[in-house]
């Protein structure tokens, strides 16, 4: 295998983002993805160290032009580095209801993963977004995030997942169902609204 080829290999091996390494090795995501492309002149050891270490492999492995693949072997896999973070329930369907989303649970994923807690969803209201019942929502903690992003978001005293616009003076709050009808808060409205993070991955299983 080439060395690009084991860049990329390992990298959705261990369901990382072109983002997600580009912030870890402190490069911008064009970079990673000349890497992955076979352009890997001048890659300081510093930068060779901070990759390796995402991608959980030797640094002398990533000196290499090309690589057998009886040289990536279990010694150099190394086990995926995990962390626990809270999960909750959100509430289901996009119905508003009461629900303080008191964390009951931990969930288990990728430590370079930049999820700071998760929500399970329940209903039916992200179902457009591949969002379906039971899956299990990946949150990086913000108070905003961009139009047109998913986000958590805390509704009077309930957790749950909506697609985010700002018009004028209004949050307009999207399900991703066309069965469920918009909703709109006002910019100031701190107490009955408030963005607790943006969705950043999901995990689903296969029916």
């Amino acid at each position: 295998m080439k060395i690009q080829e084991v860049l990329s290999w390992r990298r959705k091996q261990l369901k990382l983002t072109l983002e997600d390494v580009a912030h870890h090795v402190d490069v911008g995501k064009s970079t990673v993805r000349k890497w992955e492309h076979g352009i890997i002149k001048n890659m300081g050891r510093d930068k060779i160290a901070l990759l390796a270490e995402i991608l959980q492999l030797p640094p002398a492995l990533l000196l290499k032009d090309d690589i057998a693949v009886n040289e990536i072997g279990i010694g150099d896999l190394l086990p995926i580095a995990q962390k626990h973070i809270p999960l909750i329930a959100a509430a289901p369907a996009g119905i508003l209801h009461e629900d303080s989303g008191t964390t009951t649970a931990y969930v288990t994923c990728d430590r370079h993963l930049r999820a700071d807690f998760a929500l399970r969803m329940e209903g039916d209201s992200m179902s457009e977004a591949r969002i379906k019942d039971g899956d299990i929502v990946f949150i990086s903690k913000q108070d905003t995030v961009a139009d047109g992003e998913i986000a958590a978001v805390l509704i009077a005293d309930t957790t749950t997942l909506k697609r985010i616009y700002h018009i004028g003076e209004k949050i307009q709050c999207m399900a991703e169902n066309p069965k469920y009808k918009p909703i709109y808060f006002d910019t100031t409205d701190t107490q009955t609204f408030k963005i607790l993070g943006k969705a950043i991955a999901f995990y689903s299983e296969i029916e």
